[in-house]
Protein backbone atom coordinates (compact mmCIF):
# COMPACT_ATOMS: atom_id res chain seq x y z
CA UNK A 1 0.00 0.00 0.00
CA UNK A 2 1.51 3.41 -0.83
CA UNK A 3 -0.39 6.93 -1.23
CA UNK A 4 -0.30 7.51 -5.16
CA UNK A 5 -0.45 11.32 -5.09
CA UNK A 6 3.17 10.73 -3.05
CA UNK A 7 3.85 8.78 -5.74
CA UNK A 8 3.02 11.18 -8.50
CA UNK A 9 4.72 14.56 -7.08
CA UNK A 10 7.94 12.65 -6.92
CA UNK A 11 7.38 11.57 -10.77
CA UNK A 12 7.29 15.25 -11.69
CA UNK A 13 9.54 16.83 -9.20
CA UNK A 14 12.23 14.54 -11.32
CA UNK A 15 11.55 16.76 -14.60
CA UNK A 16 11.56 20.21 -12.41
CA UNK A 17 14.45 21.56 -13.98
CA UNK A 18 12.82 20.80 -18.05
CA UNK A 19 9.40 22.37 -16.61
CA UNK A 20 11.91 25.78 -15.91
CA UNK A 21 14.04 25.66 -18.48
CA UNK A 22 10.42 25.49 -21.02
CA UNK A 23 8.56 28.05 -18.06
CA UNK A 24 5.51 25.20 -17.87
CA UNK A 25 3.56 25.65 -14.49
CA UNK A 26 2.59 22.24 -13.00
CA UNK A 27 -0.63 22.52 -10.12
CA UNK A 28 -1.55 19.64 -7.87
CA UNK A 29 -4.89 18.70 -6.84
CA UNK A 30 -6.15 15.71 -4.65
CA UNK A 31 -8.82 15.22 -2.77
CA UNK A 32 -7.82 13.05 -0.37
CA UNK A 33 -5.16 10.44 0.38
CA UNK A 34 -5.44 8.29 -2.30
CA UNK A 35 -4.28 4.92 -0.81
CA UNK A 36 -3.71 2.28 -3.48
CA UNK A 37 -2.47 -1.55 -3.27
CA UNK A 38 -0.40 -2.56 -6.12
CA UNK A 39 3.13 -3.07 -7.61
CA UNK A 40 4.93 0.34 -6.71
CA UNK A 41 7.26 -0.07 -8.79
CA UNK A 42 5.45 -0.70 -11.35
CA UNK A 43 2.61 1.78 -10.95
CA UNK A 44 5.57 4.34 -10.12
CA UNK A 45 7.13 4.06 -13.70
CA UNK A 46 3.71 4.46 -15.31
CA UNK A 47 2.92 7.33 -13.63
CA UNK A 48 6.53 8.54 -14.81
CA UNK A 49 6.08 8.06 -18.35
CA UNK A 50 2.77 9.65 -18.47
CA UNK A 51 4.41 12.79 -16.54
CA UNK A 52 7.49 12.99 -19.38
CA UNK A 53 5.33 12.86 -21.91
CA UNK A 54 3.15 16.05 -20.59
CA UNK A 55 6.39 17.68 -19.79
CA UNK A 56 7.31 17.02 -23.15
CA UNK A 57 4.50 18.15 -24.95
CA UNK A 58 3.83 21.14 -23.55
CA UNK A 59 4.79 23.74 -25.24
CA UNK A 60 6.80 26.80 -23.56
CA UNK A 61 4.81 29.05 -20.75
CA UNK A 62 2.34 25.92 -21.21
CA UNK A 63 0.38 24.29 -17.89
CA UNK A 64 -0.19 20.86 -16.54
CA UNK A 65 -2.73 20.21 -14.37
CA UNK A 66 -2.11 16.93 -12.13
CA UNK A 67 -5.35 15.34 -10.47
CA UNK A 68 -5.48 12.52 -7.83
CA UNK A 69 -8.89 11.51 -6.99
CA UNK A 70 -11.22 8.97 -5.80
CA UNK A 71 -14.41 7.79 -8.01
CA UNK A 72 -16.60 4.81 -7.54
CA UNK A 73 -13.96 2.89 -5.37
CA UNK A 74 -10.95 3.61 -7.92
CA UNK A 75 -8.18 5.69 -7.37
CA UNK A 76 -7.78 8.07 -10.38
CA UNK A 77 -4.43 9.76 -11.83
CA UNK A 78 -4.66 12.46 -14.74
CA UNK A 79 -2.68 15.22 -16.18
CA UNK A 80 -4.21 17.85 -18.41
CA UNK A 81 -1.83 20.19 -20.14
CA UNK A 82 -2.09 22.40 -22.86
CA UNK A 83 -1.60 21.05 -25.99
CA UNK A 84 -2.84 21.15 -29.57
CA UNK A 85 -5.88 18.91 -30.83
CA UNK A 86 -5.81 15.29 -31.12
CA UNK A 87 -8.01 13.42 -33.46
CA UNK A 88 -10.64 10.77 -31.69
CA UNK A 89 -8.99 8.18 -33.72
CA UNK A 90 -5.22 9.10 -32.37
CA UNK A 91 -6.43 9.13 -28.73
CA UNK A 92 -6.92 5.33 -29.14
CA UNK A 93 -4.03 4.50 -30.78
CA UNK A 94 -1.12 6.33 -28.35
CA UNK A 95 -2.01 3.45 -26.64
CA UNK A 96 -0.22 1.11 -28.78
CA UNK A 97 3.67 0.09 -29.00
CA UNK A 98 5.52 2.50 -31.44
CA UNK A 99 2.80 4.67 -32.73
CA UNK A 100 3.14 8.22 -33.25
CA UNK A 101 1.07 10.93 -33.89
CA UNK A 102 1.66 13.26 -36.71
CA UNK A 103 1.00 16.23 -35.22
CA UNK A 104 3.02 15.06 -32.10
CA UNK A 105 5.96 13.77 -33.72
CA UNK A 106 9.60 14.79 -31.84
CA UNK A 107 12.95 13.18 -32.32
CA UNK A 108 12.79 12.00 -29.13
CA UNK A 109 11.24 8.85 -27.61
CA UNK A 110 9.92 5.34 -29.35
CA UNK A 111 6.71 5.60 -28.94
CA UNK A 112 6.64 3.09 -25.90
CA UNK A 113 5.55 5.52 -22.99
CA UNK A 114 2.01 4.85 -23.20
CA UNK A 115 1.95 1.28 -24.36
CA UNK A 116 4.10 0.45 -20.94
CA UNK A 117 1.82 2.48 -19.29
CA UNK A 118 -1.01 0.71 -20.43
CA UNK A 119 0.26 -2.70 -20.07
CA UNK A 120 0.98 -2.02 -15.99
CA UNK A 121 -2.57 -0.39 -15.97
CA UNK A 122 -4.10 -3.60 -17.21
CA UNK A 123 -2.37 -6.03 -15.02
CA UNK A 124 -3.48 -4.21 -12.03
CA UNK A 125 -6.97 -4.35 -13.58
CA UNK A 126 -6.94 -1.03 -14.08
CA UNK A 127 -7.98 1.22 -17.55
CA UNK A 128 -6.46 4.02 -19.09
CA UNK A 129 -7.99 7.66 -19.65
CA UNK A 130 -7.25 9.80 -22.72
CA UNK A 131 -9.64 12.38 -24.12
CA UNK A 132 -9.32 15.94 -25.60
CA UNK A 133 -10.22 19.32 -23.38
CA UNK A 134 -10.31 23.54 -23.83
CA UNK A 135 -7.07 23.37 -22.11
CA UNK A 136 -5.82 20.62 -24.26
CA UNK A 137 -5.46 16.67 -23.10
CA UNK A 138 -5.79 14.16 -20.62
CA UNK A 139 -3.88 11.20 -19.99
CA UNK A 140 -4.14 9.20 -17.09
CA UNK A 141 -5.57 5.98 -15.46
CA UNK A 142 -8.08 4.46 -13.19
CA UNK A 143 -6.86 1.82 -10.65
Amino acid sequence: EFDLFETVKEAFGRFERKMSEKSVSVSFTSDEICIVTADRARIAQAVENIASNAVKYTPCKGEIRVKVFKENGKTVFTTENSFGFLAPEELTKVWEPFYRSGSIYSEEGTGLGLAIVKGIIELHGGECISKTTELGVIFGFRI
